[in-house]
């Protein structure tokens, strides 16, 4: 393996230095795709299966359950992981809402493994971005050591934070199972994580520009109820307009 390595290495060092410096000035995304293909035959090589290697098998439990566990799809889709260190581009991801862990292929693309939540720093699944919180004393009370969404980053950050819960119907009769989703929204605000469940929260969390966070609410029509994630997203936004 170490001699696949170095030799891959050798011919990555060869074919860089037979490039014109001036080439290179003028034609960068020569440069990029060089690198990229380089890294690509690195993974397949080395990097590829090993992280997979360290989850253990997943296994379907949602056979009488309607509906499906999973952000978006039960499919997989191509995403991004940066797990114990390292990055890996292009992996068939699919995150499982009700246990909240990333779920992706062995090497041989013949199993569905769990990947080990610890080990996850972020992952990208189409354009969604996760990252992993570990509760502190930054973090309130209910909120858990899981994955959420970066839905904004600035000097304020809006997290997502998605569950799907298995739920008896409100009817006896109907006798159905399914999976509900539950969506919680978060402010990191000077250090602290704050629960907006509500305009009110963001009101009281931007006290001091209540009265015009509640006009630019109203001036935009921005209704928490109808859209949640939308409504905490523009409210940081403008709030950070505010104190610039």
């Amino acid at each position: 393996m170490k001699k696949k390595v170095l030799f891959i290495l050798v011919c990555v060092f060869t074919k860089l230095t037979a490039i014109n410096a001036q080439d290179l000035a003028t034609d960068s995304s020569f440069l990029n795709r060089s690198l990229s293909s380089t890294r690509s035959q690195y993974m397949k090589s080395i990097g590829a299966g090993s992280y997979l290697y360290n989850g253990v098998a997943y296994e379907r439990y949602w056979n009488r359950i309607v509906g499906h566990p999973f952000f978006i799809s039960e499919e997989f889709r191509q995403g991004n992981l940066f797990y114990n260190g390292s990055l890996y581009e292009d992996v068939p991801l699919m995150y499982d809402m009700s246990r909240d862990v990333l779920v992706s292929k062995n090497f041989s693309k013949e199993l569905n493994v769990k990947l080990l939540g610890e080990k996850i720093s972020y992952f990208t699944i189409g354009k969604n971005n996760f990252v992993r919180i570990v509760a502190d004393s930054s973090t309130p009370a209910l909120m858990s050591t899981g994955f959420y969404e970066r839905l904004y980053k600035g000097t304020l950050t809006v997290l997502g934070k998605y569950q799907k819960r298995i739920e008896n119907s409100m009817n006896a009769a109907d006798k159905i199972t399914k999976f509900t989703e539950h969506d919680d929204y978060y402010i990191e605000k000077d250090g602290k994580y704050h629960l907006i469940s509500g305009e009110g929260d963001l009101l009281s969390l931007f006290k001091e520009q209540r009265a015009e966070l509640r006009k630019f609410l109203n001036r935009r029509e921005i209704n928490f109820k109808k859209d949640p994630a939308g409504t905490v997203v523009q409210a940081a936004i403008y709030y950070e307009q505010l104190k610039k």
